[in-house]
């Protein structure tokens, strides 16, 4: 059973946040933890729970 996360807290971001900040945050995040900018390995796993977010 998956664990569910603050999606807030996912993203580094307060619950006050605008969509602007929300949008840019969640791309931010995506480059970080894209496969062909990290290693191989737990980056897949991560990814998916940033998707979910």
């Amino acid at each position: 059973m998956a664990t569910e996360r603050d999606p807030y807290r996912v993203l580094g971001l307060s619950p006050s946040a605008s969509q602007a900040d929300i949008a840019s945050a969640y791309r931010r995040l995506l480059r970080r933890r894209h496969p062909t900018r990290t290693p191989i390995g737990p980056t897949r796993r991560r990814t998916s729970t940033s998707n979910t977010s």
